[in-house]
Order: structure tokens, then C-alpha cells, then sequence
């Protein structure tokens, strides 16, 4: 993990918060809000855009 940069973990991190709460949610018969999902893309955005802006050294 070294070799990322700060955004795309950051982006892992938002993925795997949201995709947690959103199988807790699955297993407990519930319906995933809209809010946990566009939080679960917006996650996935920040880690596919970041290394296109982050300069090698």
C-alpha cells in the first residue's frame, strides 16, 4: 500500500466503510439507501480519477 497515493486510499477507505454497512444491511433484510450507494461510487470515482493526478517521483 505504499505505493498509493493519500486520495486513492482515501477512496479505498469510503468503499469499504459504504460496502460494509451495505452488506450488514443485505444480511439483515433491509433495503440499502441511495445515500450509502452514491457514497460507495463516489469512493470508487476518487480511487479510479487519483492516479491520474498524482505525478511519479
Amino acid at each position: 500500500m505504499k505505493d498509493f497515493s493519500n486520495a486513492t486510499k482515501v477512496g479505498l477507505i469510503i468503499m469499504l466503510i459504504a460496502g460494509i454497512i451495505m452488506s450488514f444491511l443485505v444480511v439483515i433484510s433491509k433495503p440499502v439507501p441511495d445515500l450509502a450507494a452514491w457514497i460507495f461510487f463516489t469512493g470508487l470515482i476518487i480511487t479510479i480519477v487519483s492516479p491520474l493526478f498524482v505525478r511519479k517521483r
